[in-house]
């Protein structure tokens, strides 16, 4: 029998959810990103609270502040919204319809999204945990970025 950790597991997703995006194939990339990110961003939170999401979620309460002082949504809106498309693609409740509406603008957005996410979750667990991945995964994360820089 043969053991793989998480932080593997989550690599080997966040380098095929890069390859995927970059060959257009958002929904796939999207799904796997997802996951990278949910794996990363559980690993790094057993060393830390600082994970990519709640920043991201602190930039937007402080936007929101800024415009609408008196009515700022919780975490959760913020989490609920950031993963609306990325839950709909990957889950059938009970109640919910068959299919799933949105743009190919918004799963490419979100697949990008996801990728940064997991990207930099992974950059800090290397960084400042110890942990470290292939040559291979860090430079498609490094080509990634630069190529989507301004998306």
């Amino acid at each position: 029998m043969s053991e793989l950790s998480k932080f593997r597991i989550a690599e080997y997703q966040l380098a095929d959810a890069v390859e995927l995006c970059n060959q257009g194939k958002y929904v796939s990339a999207l799904a796997l990103a997802g996951a990278s990110h949910t794996l990363f961003e559980n690993l790094l939170k057993r060393k830390t609270e600082d994970t990519s999401m709640k920043q991201r979620i602190g930039f937007f309460r402080k936007l929101s502040q800024s415009f609408f002082p008196s009515h700022t949504p919780s975490d959760q809106s913020y989490r609920r919204l950031f993963y609306y498309i990325r839950n709909s693609i990957k889950h059938l409740d009970d109640g919910d319809s068959e299919i799933t509406t949105f743009s190919v603008r918004d799963i490419r957005s979100d697949a990008l999204m996801f990728i940064r996410l997991a990207g930099k979750d992974m950059a800090a667990l290397i960084g400042d945990h110890g942990y470290s991945c292939s040559p291979k995964t860090s430079s498609l994360i490094a080509a990634f970025n630069a190529d989507t820089r301004n998306s």
